[in-house]
């Protein structure tokens, strides 16, 4: 999910990091900015502002987390996903999941064995 771009040319900052939230998805509107191309229609991704020479940055990420339990007989799955915004993109951070046994139904498999 985390990943380096390197970009260089003379619409691009030089020497700046940055750690907004990005992807993929952002290199062609942001190639297509640097070429004066008007996209045909909305696009999924950004312009990655933040890293361009002459262009109002973009706001902080905003980040959170999002967490769904389901109960069975067995145990509990519980899952997680945390979650960025930068403008109106949003982006997968990181997904978990595990699943917890039940110790009465763990130790009942076991008599049953």
């Amino acid at each position: 999910m985390h990943n380096t771009l390197i970009a260089a040319g003379p619409g691009f900052k030089r020497g700046e990091t940055n750690d907004l939230a990005s992807g993929n998805v952002d290199l062609a509107p942001t190639i297509l900015q640097i070429l004066g191309i008007k996209p045909p229609q909305k696009m999924d991704g950004r312009i990655l502002s933040e890293a361009m020479t002459g262009a109002m940055p973009s706001r902080e990420a905003e980040t959170k987390t999002i967490e769904a339990t389901k109960h069975f007989r067995s145990g509990t799955w519980r899952q997680s996903l945390q979650i960025s915004r930068a403008g109106s993109t949003m982006y997968l951070d990181e997904g978990n999941g595990a699943f917890v046994v039940n110790e009465a139904a763990a130790n009942e498999s076991q008599r049953n064995r």
